[in-house]
């Protein structure tokens, strides 16, 4: 079984776990569900072994995670959100390479190896260079490294992460033969239908605390839920979605006359950020290190910020009554952090460069 008790890890003064307890019994595939940062992942490195505790206890298959590690390993297959490959080998290399860390010998390696890589229809590719395949193919690669010494335990981090929709199908009907032999499959994901659909038990955490577990029409009918998915929304705190692609929408309209207001902008920006900011005298133009200016629109007052080339099309940050709208102009790609505008104006959002 998986067994956690009190489990907690600190980074620094942040607490990503804070005294998680859960229990996975044979045959079950476990969902493990939280918005993004609510410590699935530590939890998950954790019972791995790829990281220790800071306080409580975690048993893999009835070993210690830290004081028996290498018992916990040989038992656990484990699919990562991120998979790292040796893209420079071959499916065959690779499989072959797993194998021998966990002591199969030659014959049963490569009966495994083939036996997987047919399941997942990539068999004909196995001495092909993985440097050339989909992010598809190589998610396959890393589900047949993950079984094929047919572990008790299995960690998925969205493992149907690129797989088309013949390959996820017959992903998801090979786990539930597995726990139907008694193997426990902790899964992680964010499609919520998919959970809904094959997990037996769930557990939601959120900030490192578990939150509620029990199959998906329980905590459907604990929160008055027709889905696991508004059940989620309504124990994480999540935002409306409607209301808030209204909302974005909105701000669209509201922005979309300021566009064509300056249509050669991307042309004129060359380097540094330009910004367009109030004035009562209305448009004029200063040439400095960045091309500034002065707009009004339909009685608001419409900060537009135009970014060098390179930076992002279109990004629109949502103002209100009183507040400058503020409208991020620009082609290219990626985008670039807004520094304060001159005239003593301040741009509405703060972005992050991710280029």
């Amino acid at each position: 079984m998986i067994e956690t008790a009190c489990l907690t890890k600190l980074y620094g003064s942040k607490v990503a776990l804070d005294s998680l307890s859960f229990r996975v019994e044979p045959g079950t595939i476990f969902g493990f569900l939280g918005p993004n940062g609510a410590g699935k992942s530590t939890t998950v490195k954790v019972l791995t072994g790829l990281l220790r505790p800071t306080r409580g206890k975690a048993q893999v298959a009835g070993f210690d995670v830290v004081e028996q590690p290498l018992d916990v390993k040989s038992r656990l297959g484990y699919v990562p959100e991120t998979g790292a490959l040796y893209e420079s080998l071959s499916p065959a290399e690779y499989l072959e390479l797993v194998a021998c860390l966990h002591h199969l010998d030659a014959r049963t390696a490569k009966t495994r190896m083939d036996e997987l890589l047919d399941l997942f229809g990539i068999l004909d590719v196995k001495h092909q260079r993985m440097t050339e395949f989909s992010k598809g193919m190589k998610q396959k690669v890393l589900v047949s490294a993950a079984l094929i010494h047919k572990p008790d335990v299995l960690f998925l981090d969205e493992p149907l992460n690129g797989l088309d929709a013949n390959a996820a199908m017959i992903f998801k009907e090979l786990l539930k033969k597995l726990a139907a032999q008694g193997k426990m499959v902790l899964f992680c994901s964010h499609i919520l239908e998919v959970v809904e659909r094959i997990c037996t038990r769930i557990l939601i955490i959120n900030e490192g605390k578990a939150i509620i577990e029990g199959t998906a029409k329980d905590i459907c009918d604990s929160t008055g839920s027709d889905t696991l998915e508004q059940a989620f929304a309504h124990l994480t705190g999540s935002r409306d979605a409607g209301q808030v692609t209204t909302d974005f929408l909105a701000a669209l309209d509201r922005a979309g006359a300021a566009v064509a207001l300056v249509p050669a902008a991307g042309r004129v920006c060359q380097s540094g950020i330009a910004f367009f900011s109030t004035h009562p005298q209305g448009p004029t133009i200063e040439q400095h290190d960045s091309y500034s200016g002065v707009w009004t629109h339909c009685g608001h007052w419409v900060t537009v910020c135009i970014l060098p080339l390179g930076l992002s099309q279109y990004l629109v940050a949502d103002g209100c009554a009183g507040r400058p709208d503020c409208l991020v102009v620009a082609p290219g790609k990626g985008i670039a952090e807004m520094g304060p505008a001159p005239h003593g104006q301040t741009p509405v959002s703060r972005l992050t460069d991710s280029s």
